[in-house]
């Protein structure tokens, strides 16, 4: 399964101001909610993939290892979700959660890569 992250390109465009439109009945919140929420299915495609047979601890420092992703995985999920809820409750701009979400981008990209050199090293070891 190819897991497709949410497109940092994107999110950069979505958060750029327009000066020529100013309108303000537009939902200003809507595009880093929808960020987010592909950021959560992600992060939720990420941990199954964590828990999959492929990626049975073999060693003590696998087992260790992936609890440690465990922990992370989740907490971020966590913190993602406090973040959807903050961002649809308080009705703010979307420039107001522009450096949060990038936070969160960030340490979702991080949390990739090491899941990912997880998987290949239970692999290499199954």
């Amino acid at each position: 399964m190819k897991l497709i992250p949410p497109n940092r390109m994107k999110f950069f465009a979505m958060n750029t101001l327009d000066p020529q439109n100013k309108s303000k009945s537009k939902q200003p919140t809507t595009q880093p909610i929808h960020f987010l929420e592909r950021q959560q299915t992600y992060l939720v495609n990420l941990s199954r993939q964590l828990n999959s047979y492929h990626c049975v601890p073999k060693t003590v420092q696998l087992h260790e290892q992936m609890d440690r992703l465990k922990r992370c995985l989740d907490s971020l999920i966590s913190e993602n979700e406090d973040l959807i809820i903050a961002i649809r409750k308080s009705g703010k701009s979307e420039l107001h959660y522009f450096d949060e979400c990038e936070a969160q981008f960030s340490k979702m990209m991080q949390l990739e890569r090491d899941v990912l050199a997880y998987v290949g090293k239970a692999k290499i070891q199954g």
